[in-house]
């Protein structure tokens, strides 16, 4: 006797928990709205091909509700005036946790024409608007939400971002001599350009400076522009440094610096890198 009243009370109890586990649970099911949108972390230009750019998107959303969900599926893409300019993919499984931010990373394929349409339209900043639905998954069930946020993205941060990436270790000093000129202290030298970018680019002019190792430093003064056309890959250029100091006649090796800023012009607009060189005369 004692034994069966010990199961009904184990029985009961079982089902309250399980009552009590449903409720929570569908509660939490039909509480499940779309996290709101906060602010941009970052966003990067990947790459680009003959027909679209890749980009890379961080974004902080806070949830408005008291209950937790993860983002296993979604189905998103950027509209402008009704019309599909991008898909946008969510990267893995995103947790949406009560009283906390969630960073979404997400990869964009932006249709080419669209991007450099804004950049010829000296566009430097662009909101995208992001719509499309997301699968909310709370223990064995999924939920679609509607999904529509403003993103706003800076075009020309963008950009100049991407060259300074993609110039990167792609550029090289060669043959470079030293010499004095009028009273003038002078290093001439060859500057190599490796374009990776897959654009056009005209580098229209350099500022920066050289220091050179128990010379001081050299401020530049001329550089020859170099034009990237017709999917040429690697240009050089010649430019001249005017240095502070006399040139000590020594046979050993002098160790450079080069540091400045290099203006690349795409579409009428431009944008701007630094490059940094290391190396030895």
């Amino acid at each position: 006797m004692l034994y069966k009243k010990i199961s009904i009370i184990i029985l009961l109890t079982s089902l309250l928990m399980l009552t009590v586990c449903l409720t929570i649970h569908f509660n939490t099911y039909f509480n499940i709205s779309a996290p709101i949108y906060k602010n941009l972390v970052s966003a990067r230009l990947l790459g680009v091909n003959n027909r679209d750019f890749f980009m890379e998107l961080v974004w902080e959303s806070q949830n408005k509700t008291f209950t937790s969900y993860s983002i296993d599926a979604s189905e998103l893409h950027f509209y402008e005036r009704g019309i599909e300019i991008a898909r946008v993919y969510l990267d893995d499984t995103i947790i949406i946790n009560p009283f906390t931010s969630s960073i979404f990373i997400a990869s964009a394929t932006l249709n080419r024409d669209t991007f450099e349409n804004l950049i010829y339209n000296y566009i430097e900043a662009f909101t995208f608007n992001l719509q499309g639905s997301i699968r909310a998954k709370t223990l064995f069930f999924g939920r679609e939400l509607i999904l529509e946020k403003n993103i706003p993205i800076n075009i020309k941060e963008l950009f100049n971002g991407f060259l300074q990436e993609s110039f990167r270790n792609a550029v090289s000093m060669e043959n470079i001599s030293m010499a004095r000129e009028a009273d003038i202290n002078i290093l001439n030298c060859e500057i190599n350009l490796y374009n990776r970018t897959g654009f056009d680019l005209f580098i229209s002019s350099f500022e920066g400076n050289i220091n050179i190792n128990r010379i001081s430093n050299g401020t530049v003064i001329s550089f020859e522009p170099i034009s990237f056309s017709n999917n040429e890959t690697t240009r050089n250029s010649n430019m001249s440094f005017r240095l502070d100091d006399n040139i000590q006649e020594d046979s050993s090796y002098f160790r450079y610096i080069l540091e400045g800023i290099m203006t690349a012009v795409y579409w009428d607009t431009e944008f701007f890198f630094p490059i940094e060189i290391v190396g030895e005369i």
